[in-house]
C-alpha cells in the first residue's frame, strides 16, 4: 500500500518529535537527511518502510536511539496486569472468540506510530465498551479455525501484544491448531519484538528479521516468510501490517483500529472504530492518494 501525502507529512512531524530530546549540532543534519529521504521516496513505498528508513537515519546520528523503550515496558506490564480480569470476561461470555477479538482490536490503540499521545484512561474506557463485529466474518473465521493446522499471528505494538495473548489463548482453547507469533526483528517505534513476546508469556514466536513497522514480504527473513506462506490463515494486527500486506491476495484477517484521518477516510469510519475484515472479501481500496 503506497504511502499517502498525509502519511509523509505525519512521519516528518514524528521524526521531529523523536529528535526533541537531542540538543547538539547533529540534530539539524539528521532532520535534513530525513526530509531528503522523504522527498525522494520511490513509487510503491509503504509508510512502514518509510518509517524504517527514517529511524535508520536517526540511529546513524544517534546509535543508541530508542525513543519508546521505557514506554514499551510500561504498556506490557500494565496490560498483563489487566489480563486475568479480561480472561474471566471472555470465559463467561456467550461468544468468547468474539470477545477475545474485541480486546485484541482495542489493544491496537497503543500505537505511537499513528498517535502522538496514548492515554491510559482512553484504553481503559475502550475496554469497557462494546466494539461491534461483522457476524459473517466471525462465522468465516470460526469455520476456518476448525480446519486450520497452522496460523501466523502478526503482532504490532507493545501493550497490544499482551491483549493479543487473550485471542491466542482462546484459539488454542477452542481449536486444534498451531499458532506462531511473528514480531519485529529489531526495535522500531513501540512495536513488539521477541523480548516483548517473552515478557507477555508467549513461548512460540519468531522475529521477522526486520526493523520495519509492518510485514514487507520481500524483506522479512526466510523463516517468517515460510511460516506465513504455509499458514492456512493469517491474523494481522495493526495499520502497519495492513499497509504492507494489503493487495497480496493472501488469506488475511485484519484486526485494527482506524486511528488517523487517512484510515478513517478510506474505511468510512470514525476515529478509534475497529476493523475486522478478510483480505479476500474486502471491497477494493484505492490507496496512496
Amino acid at each position: 500500500m503506497e504511502i499517502s501525502v498525509e502519511c509523509i507529512s505525519c512521519l516528518i512531524d514524528k521524526g521531529a518529535r523523536q529528535l526533541q530530546g537531542y540538543h547538539d549540532m547533529r540534530k539539524r543534519a539528521c532532520m535534513r537527511d530525513i526530509l531528503k529521504m522523504m522527498s525522494e521516496l520511490e513509487p510503491g513505498v509503504s509508510a512502514p518502510l518509510a518509517v524504517y528508513r527514517m529511524e535508520a537515519i536517526i540511529r546513524r546520528y544517534y546509535p543508541k536511539h530508542d525513543a519508546y523503550a521505557e514506554r514499551k515496558r510500561y504498556d506490557n506490564k500494565r496490560m498483563m496486569a489487566l489480563k486475568p480480569r479480561l480472561e474471566q470476561r471472555i470465559r463467561s461470555s456467550p461468544k468468547p472468540l468474539a470477545e477475545a477479538i474485541r480486546y485484541a482490536i482495542i489493544g491496537n490503540y497503543i500505537d505511537f506510530g499513528a498517535l502522538n499521545e496514548v492515554k491510559d484512561e482512553q484504553i481503559d474506557a475502550m475496554l469497557e465498551s462494546n466494539i461491534s463485529l461483522p457476524e459473517d466474518e466471525l462465522s468465516c473465521l470460526a469455520s476456518e479455525l476448525r480446519h486450520a493446522k497452522k496460523i501466523a499471528y502478526l503482532h504490532d505494538n507493545c501493550g497490544e501484544i499482551a491483549l493479543d495473548t487473550l485471542l491466542i489463548d482462546e484459539i488454542h482453547r477452542q481449536f486444534p491448531c498451531e499458532v506462531m507469533s511473528i514480531v519485529r526483528g529489531e526495535p522500531v517505534l513501540n512495536d513488539a519484538t521477541g523480548a516483548d513476546a517473552r515478557m507477555c508469556g508467549i513461548d512460540r514466536y519468531m522475529g521477522n528479521g526486520t526493523a520495519i513497522a509492518g510485514t514487507e514480504l520481500s524483506l522479512i527473513c526466510d523463516e517468517a516468510r515460510s511460516w506465513i506462506d504455509q499458514s492456512d490463515l493469517i491474523i494481522s494486527k495493526g495499520q502497519g501490517n495492513f499497509e504492507t500486506l494489503y493487495g497480496h491476495g493472501m488469506n488475511v484477517y485484519y484486526l485494527f483500529l482506524c486511528k488517523c484521518e487517512y484510515f478513517t477516510r478510506r474505511f468510512g469510519l470514525k476515529q478509534f472504530e475497529g476493523v475486522f475484515a478478510n483480505e479476500r472479501r474486502m471491497k477494493t481500496l484505492r490507496c496512496g492518494e
